[in-house]
């Protein structure tokens, strides 16, 4: 086994900024994504059950016109 060269100052220097980097992706990231789901949740408010028979009118008026 052969010994790691030590990095240089500016080396590391790089690597934790590229850390910061992707640090600051994935909290805006996360930002962008909690956003969207908190319009989603205000915005629709939507009841499981009446989409359901909402769901069965829609199939069942669509049986009429194909056959499943």
């Amino acid at each position: 086994m052969t010994k790691q060269r030590e990095k240089t100052r500016e080396e590391l220097t790089a690597e934790i900024e590229d850390g910061k980097k992707k640090i600051r992706q994935f909290e805006n990231r996360e930002k962008v994504l909690r956003r969207k789901l908190s319009i989603v949740n205000n915005s629709t408010h939507f009841d499981i059950s009446k989409s359901t028979l909402a769901l069965c009118c829609v199939l069942s008026a669509a049986q009429g016109f194909f056959r499943f």
